[in-house]
């Protein structure tokens, strides 16, 4: 039987976050944008996704205007928090306001860390779209 995984821990850069999966309407509207840039990429690739994944969705990504790819971004990145600690205990925050701004100022300023973020959680989020797998599916 399988479970659906809901969350998953990274660590970027010595910090860790963890995203979360994004609820259905988001996850949907979010796919069906990456894919009306990245289906003519798989077309190109014979409609089949094996170890180029990530390649094909970061160019998904990166061939998107800047109004669409900032509003995919901040919808991905709303499904992220990041983990500080403080007496031992786990303090999420979300990496993005309620307005959409970053929490954080470092990671304002710190785009390499963003950019892997954003690809992170689009990988966690909608992979399994593109790749014709179920996303987020871990057997028991």
């Amino acid at each position: 039987m399988a479970t659906r995984e809901t969350e998953k821990f990274i660590d970027l850069n010595g910090q860790r976050y963890k995203l979360m999966k994004l609820d259905a309407d988001t996850g949907c509207y979010v796919a069906f944008k990456l894919a009306g840039v990245a289906l003519p990429l798989l077309m190109g690739a014979q409609g089949k996704m094996d170890s180029d994944n990530l390649k094909l969705l970061s160019q998904a990504i990166t061939s998107m205007n800047r109004a669409d790819f900032m509003e995919v971004q901040k919808a991905l990145l709303g499904s992220v928090l990041k983990i500080s600690s403080a007496g031992g205990v786990d303090m999420p925050m979300p990496v993005l306001k309620a307005d959409g701004s970053y929490a954080d100022e470092e990671l304002r300023q710190d785009a390499k860390t963003v950019i892997s973020l954003v690809i992170q959680a689009a990988l966690f989020n909608v992979g399994g779209f593109f790749s014709g797998q179920e996303s987020g599916q871990t057997t028991t």
